[in-house]
């Protein structure tokens, strides 16, 4: 009995020894952990100071990496010894020196002739072997020295455009030759990649002058000369293969007046462009050279396939030098996408031949890199040069001072330039206000098409590089002379980008300023002698210069499409003056003061939670009960998304094959659902504001009448986007096959198929919002809805057409984006209608209304939307370069609330956005944070968003979490791809809660 006493006795000892040991351990683990967090945010601020003083702090990068890493894994030791090397490391960091040589935005000013050291400039950018091989010494970062000839020549039947490149490591020969019949080239093409070394020859083997050639055992030889006492240039393409060689081209010209300078051998170079990441460092693509332009003395073709030589009278070439060599800025990690250059530039050339003789090149690249990295490092600025010869005169000038846009298309067809002519001392003496269509391109190999690709800073962007031939036309002033030129031939060479980090406004692309439609009032003013002026539903004045007198009336309401007038000065101090260009009078069926009324109810929201589907707890086991405590929980006013009508949705589950039925009745997917959730809902919160939805960019089969799935087919593919409709030269089966890749219905690398099989390989198609018969479908989805008892609508991407034709043709005036807009404004109008015809409610309606894509800022010019939506980018929840959450660029949103405060007048919310393919916002937020930085996160945007008068939707349920391009790993309760901020996973609910609680005080 002693011994079974003291053995519990010790066992009781034991126990509680073990554990004090282990409260002991936890309270010992939960000290280092807080301990940690506060090393980390220590750490954090001085990193930031450093590097924004321009210290190298890409190591520390890397120990902080590795101690958050073990952090999270919980390996608390291993942690503070990465944060130790981390400090250590940030202690000795030295601060970035500025750049490695010397670079300038423009060397224009330069008009030196061409010597013969800047022909070979042997010993500072080339290198000459003993056996005459010339090569670039790559460690001191040369990367190319290119000697290339260009040139057009046409007679009365036939067009000529060669485009000779004879290059360190391989030469390249470009030949067109055929006709230009209403402005269409059709003829050969001819593409030769000459492999090998290139030579220096000091004159005999090919001409009586020093001579650059590409390698001679090559079945095509490529041969420049320099004259420097004549300033002659010589240019020969042999064919070797018979005996003797075939003079395939043969050049002759004179430089004359002034090159255009890029710059001299020795320096200082101008910036290019970005070229990429080289030995993990950012470096950026610095060049010198020269481009001289040739009187053309001799232009000689002969075709080896008609046994044919042609010999061209009229024609022009120049010679373009250039010395290419890198500038590297400092280190940086990318996570994702392939690395490839990053270079945007835009190069152009005119050539007036007929009458007065001009000719002009200009050359201007930009950065396209993220706002990150141009934080990150000091960027010089980028290139813009150029110079114009009137030849005829004998007088020469620069041409730096311009701006330069295209149609939009990555692929352009038109092209504008205006600016000014400087003199040396930089005197404006002219202005040339020009335009270009091309009748011909050169891709990759000789094709027609550019070369595409993604850059590594923009996985989802495209890069495309191509040459254009065009014909100019426009005027060119000189002093006080206008000289008015037309098709004018010229040449360019593009590295184009468009994506998220590059503009594609409306406003760079138009010369033209946008319309924008209105709704409001005609107002008498009684001053100045009187007369009419409209004050917009929003409270803006304008003041009409052509309103029709049967619109002067006071009191009037009226909806108007306009162009604000620049530049106009009136004797009325009052409104912005405007041009009517479509007016007509406005019978609402909603009282105004309905109107005011529910805007006011608008305004007092303080608190809008993101809740997808108020009717799938179903599969959670969560009740509409549970859904109604955590509307009271959060106190929420309005809920987004409470439902969303995407695919064809039932009246009732029993409608359905039992087969199917099940599957909507766990979901809660029909319209009885939703009436008996909103009605049990609004039971016991009758002021709360449910938003339903749907999306305006998907058309099922199934939704369209048919008596076969053939025939809904059929229908609802003659419904689907086809911008041919508008005499835009993209068929409806490329647009389709985009949408069939954002989707996974074809794969991303699968050339497009035909239209017959994208039909019906693709679940849904991207409809046309002009078409009435998918008007009629999309009102209906939402319609049914509203009979539900929803008080808003969501119309995801309402103007996402508008702004897709924007891109095809660049200009916000043209027919296919102004009607995509105007029917996008009638649906609105249609939904309110309806609203109050049959329920004698007002229907809020909101949609996307702005973004923040790079360094720009997108908004529409106007809406009647009541609530515009907006996210916070990807990286500004967290940056996928450096890691850091929760850094939203203030300037650009600023500038984003500035602008819909001054157009668009209605409040704004904020929105985690999800859905597409890629990185999206939700995908980061759920896949890329902790609990701990989710929760950051939220605490961080709602105090951001609030500073600025955007509301935050708190993101409570619901919503994808990645599709395609991206793995999601945390699933909501170990099984679904949807957020639920209650789950384990994501623990971000009693944050919402405190956040809700605050804001609603």
């Amino acid at each position: 009995m002693k011994l079974k006493t003291l053995i519990i006795v010790i066992s009781i000892v034991a126990l509680v020894i073990v554990s004090s040991w282990i409260c002991y351990v936890h309270f010992q683990r939960s000290q280092l952990r807080e301990e940690l967090l506060k090393r980390f945010s220590k750490l954090r601020a001085e990193y930031q100071k450093k590097r924004a003083q321009g210290y190298d702090v890409s190591e520390v990068e890397r120990w902080i990496e590795k101690a958050r890493d073990a952090f999270e894994k919980g390996d608390y030791e291993t942690a503070s010894e990465m944060l130790d090397k981390a400090i250590e490391t940030l202690k000795r960091a030295k601060r970035i020196p500025q750049f490695p040589f010397p670079v300038v935005k423009s060397n224009s000013w330069i008009t030196d002739p061409i010597t013969l050291y800047d022909f070979v400039p042997f010993g500072v950018t080339l290198v000459k072997l003993p056996d005459n091989r010339i090569v670039i010494d790559r460690k001191k970062g040369w990367i190319a020295s290119n000697f290339v000839q260009f040139g057009m020549a046409v007679d009365d039947e036939h067009i000529l455009i060669f485009h000779s490149s004879v290059n360190i490591g391989g030469s390249h020969f470009r030949l067109m030759f055929g006709k230009l019949e209403n402005n269409t080239f059709s003829g050969k093409r001819m593409y030769m990649f000459l492999r090998g070394a290139s030579y220096y020859d000091e004159g005999g083997k090919y001409f009586p002058y020093p001579t650059v050639y590409s390698n001679p055992k090559n079945d095509y030889v490529l041969t420049i000369a320099y004259d420097e006492k004549t300033r002659t240039w010589y240019h020969k393409i042999l064919y070797t293969k018979s005996s003797p060689p075939v003079e395939i081209l043969y050049i002759e010209g004179r430089g004359r007046l002034a090159p255009l300078w890029v710059g001299k051998p020795e320096g200082p170079f101008v910036v290019h462009g970005v070229a990429g990441i080289r030995d993990g460092k950012l470096c950026l693509d610095t060049w010198g050279g020269y481009l001289d332009f040739e009187e053309v003395k001799v232009i000689r073709y002969y075709d080896m396939e008609s046994n044919k030589t042609y010999t061209f009278s009229k024609g022009f070439a120049f010679m373009d030098r250039e010395y290419h060599r890198l500038l590297p800025l400092g280190e940086v990690k990318i996570k994702e996408g392939k690395i490839v250059d990053g270079v945007e530039f835009d190069a152009m050339s005119f050539h007036k031949m007929n009458g007065e003789e001009i000719e002009f090149i200009f050359i201007l690249a930009r950065n396209p890199l993220p706002p990150e990295l141009k934080k990150k490092f000091e960027f010089p600025e980028f290139e813009r040069i150029g110079r114009i010869n009137f030849v005829s005169r004998g007088e020469s000038y620069r041409l730096d001072e311009y701006i330069f846009w295209t149609d939009g298309k990555l692929q352009p067809e038109m092209y504008f330039l205006k600016g000014n002519i400087t003199d040396e001392s930089g005197k404006v003496v002219g202005k040339v206000d020009l335009k270009a269509r091309a009748f011909a391109y050169w891709g990759r190999r000789g094709t027609e098409n550019w070369s595409v690709g993604r850059p590594w800073w923009d996985p989802e962007g495209r890069v495309a590089w191509g040459r254009s031939f065009v014909k100019w036309s426009g005027t060119i002033t000189l002093r006080d002379e206008i000289i008015r030129v037309e098709d004018v031939l010229g040449f360019g060479e593009f590295h184009r980008y468009r994506g998220k980090y590059m503009s594609s406004s409306p406003y760079e692309s138009s010369p033209s300023t946008p319309l924008f439609i209105k709704t409001g009032t005609i107002e008498y003013i009684p001053i100045e002698g009187g007369f009419y002026g409209i004050v917009t539903d929003t409270g803006e004045k304008y003041l009409p210069l052509n309103l029709p007198e049967e619109y002067k009336v006071d009191g009037l309401r009226v909806e108007f499409k306009a162009r604000i007038k620049r530049g106009v000065i009136t004797i009325y101090m009052w409104g912005t003056p405007v041009e009517i260009i479509e007016i007509r009078r406005l019978v609402s069926t909603i009282p105004e003061e309905v109107r005011k009324e529910a805007l006011e109810r608008l305004a007092k929201v303080k608190v809008a939670i993101h809740y997808r589907y108020i009717t799938d707890g179903g599969v959670i086991n969560r009740t509409i009960d549970d859904v109604i405590r955590i509307f009271k929980e959060t106190g929420a006013d309005f809920v987004f998304q409470a439902w969303i009508t995407q695919s064809p949705c039932p009246d009732k589950c029993s409608d359905l094959p039992p087969d199917e039925a099940w599957k909507y009745e766990i979901r809660g997917y029909s319209y009885e659902h939703l009436r008996n959730a909103v009605s049990k809902i609004k039971e016991e919160l009758p002021d709360i504001i449910l938003c339903g939805g749907t999306q305006a960019e998907f058309l099922y089969p199934e939704e369209v009448r048919g008596s076969s799935e053939e025939e809904r087919r059929d229908r609802a593919w003659n419904m689907s986007l086809d911008p041919r409709k508008w005499g835009i030269n993209v068929s409806r089966g490329e647009v389709q096959c985009y949408w069939a890749r954002r989707w996974g219905f074809i794969d991303k690398d699968e050339e497009c198929p035909s239209e017959e099989e994208l039909k019906w390989r693709m679940d849904f198609y991207f409809p046309d919002l002009t078409n009435p018969e998918f008007q009629e479908i999309l009102l209906s989805r939402i319609y049914r809805q509203i009979d539900c008892g929803v008080d808003a609508i969501w119309i995801d991407m309402l103007y996402g057409q508008a702004y897709l034709l924007l891109g095809l043709t660049g200009d916000w005036n043209h027919p296919a984006v102004q009607e995509s807009y105007e029917a996008a404004w009638r649906i609105v109008e249609k939904i309110r209608e309806y609203g109050f015809k049959t329920k004698n409610r007002y229907i809020y309606v909101l949609s996307w209304v702005g973004a923040i894509r790079g360094d720009e800022v997108y908004t529409v010019p106007s809406t009647n939307l009541d609530i515009g939506a907006v996210s916070p980018t990807a990286n500004e929840v967290r940056n996928a370069i450096t890691g850091e959450i929760a850094q939203f660029n203030e300037e650009l949103w600023d500038e984003l609330v500035k602008e819909v405060e001054e157009n668009l007048k209605i409040p704004l919310f904020a929105i985690l956005d999800y859905g597409g393919p890629g990185r999206t916002v939700l995908h980061v937020f759920t896949q890329e944070l902790t609990p701990e930085e989710a929760r950051e996160f939220l605490r961080r945007a709602d105090e951001f968003f609030t500073e600025r008068g955007i509301v935050f939707v708190y993101p409570v349920h619901g919503g994808d979490m990645g599709r395609l391009g991206v793995e999601v790993t945390k699933l909501s309760y170990g099984r679904f791809n949807w957020y639920d901020s209650l789950a384990p996973e994501f623990q971000t609910y009693e944050t919402i809660v405190k956040l809700a609680e605050k804001r609603g005080v």
